[in-house]
């Protein structure tokens, strides 16, 4: 009978102490969550980076749609077919002799850009500004085909929305174009590659922490465009109805931060898009004392066909919070674009240019001016 009480005993007495480590347990769990060390990654944390996707899809969207300009621009029909100042190179010819010679020309042009996006889900937004300059040159053949080639170097400021959290791009982008006139009828492709380096800086309780990253992207543009015009050598009109599709692709590379209080690896993120478009561009040339003046809007629709954005897994290179797992930014499907530009022609050889451009989507708008120079020989 002693025994048995004894046995008892015991087993309480374990029971008793198997609740004291538990209970003892939870607590610790419970202070250490309080201090922020095993809860979740705060989603957030990786704003900036989620804004580089965006950031460098839409720089990607915009070197293609000059690449296709500029095929067009090298064509008989010169700029009419583009938002650079059409229908003054036809106008400044005056014969189809001239249209039909082979000739070469060389552009620069320097760009600013604002954009913001706005609040999707965890992602508060941001601000980006971007500055670069494009070269290129092209030829034209009298046979119809014209190609080119051109580089684009620029740098992107990221300002995420109420966050201590920024960064900036530096973006080297290749591209190359060809177009095939018949008639009224222009063809033209482009393909372009870029790669660049992403600087991101953020800052928790425990001070400035900081990334080094880098990219890669791709992308692809075809175009059908109908030129009319009507008028005389000396003043024309011209509408351009112009439906296209262009392919991008964005690949980030992985990161580790380092500094602060929990510094986060995140994994790497590939963005790939497919949209299509149909617009018109309205145009008037006239000539004044041999001096070719030219002013012209567009305006299109953008929808994006298929869209395809990884999520980011986040983790605390120290340990001290649980990962977690972020959705990219997802475009909304569609889009408005909308430009105006002029241009003066002050010889056969040189002309002058400046361009805006605007875009809309729910939750972004972007505004973008450009100035430029072209010579032909």
């Amino acid at each position: 009978f002693l025994m048995g009480r004894f046995r008892m005993s015991l087993r309480l007495l374990a029971a008793f102490s198997a609740w004291l480590i538990f209970a003892a347990l939870d607590s610790r769990d419970a202070a250490a969550q309080g201090q922020g060390r095993t809860s979740t990654l705060e989603a957030s944390v990786v704003n900036s980076y989620l804004s580089t996707s965006g950031a460098i899809s839409d720089l990607t969207s915009k070197f293609l749609r000059d690449n296709a300009n500029q095929a067009a621009s090298s064509s008989k029909n010169g700029s009419a077919l583009n938002t650079l100042g059409g229908g003054a190179d036809l106008a400044a010819s005056g014969s189809a002799d001239a249209a039909a010679r082979p000739g070469y020309r060389f552009w620069m042009e320097g760009y600013g850009l604002n954009s913001r996006t706005g609040a999707q889900g965890t992602f508060t937004g941001d601000e980006r500004k971007t500055f670069g300059g494009i070269a290129g040159v092209g030829i034209s053949l009298p046979s119809g085909w014209s190609a080119g080639v051109s580089i684009d170097q620029g740098q992107t400021k990221i300002d995420v929305t109420g966050l201590p959290q920024s960064s900036r791009i530096d973006l080297t982008q290749f591209g190359g174009n060809i177009a095939y006139e018949t008639g009224p009828w222009t063809f033209t492709t482009a393909a372009i590659h870029g790669f660049g380096d992403v600087k991101a800086s953020r800052t928790d309780t425990g001070g400035l922490i900081s990334a080094n990253y880098d990219v890669k992207l791709w992308g692809a543009i075809g175009e059908v465009s109908y030129y009319w015009s009507s008028g005389s050598a000396t003043a024309a009109w011209r509408v351009v109805p112009k439906v296209g599709i262009d392919w991008t692709r964005v690949e980030i590379d992985p990161f580790t931060e380092s500094g602060g209080a929990i510094p986060i690896i995140a994994t790497g993120q590939n963005t790939e898009r497919v949209r299509g478009y149909a617009g018109a561009e309205v145009g008037y040339s006239w000539l004044v004392n041999n001096t070719i003046f030219d002013i012209a809007g567009y305006a299109r629709v953008v929808d994006i066909f298929s869209q395809d954005v990884d999520s980011v897994l986040a983790s605390a290179a120290n340990g001290a919070a649980l990962p977690r797992l972020v959705p990219g930014v997802i475009d909304d499907r569609f889009e408005f674009d909308a430009g105006a530009s002029t241009s003066v022609k002050l010889s056969d050889a040189l002309r002058l240019y400046a361009i805006y451009d605007g875009r809309w989507r729910e939750g972004f708008r972007s505004h973008a001016g450009t100035i430029g120079f072209e010579y032909r020989w």
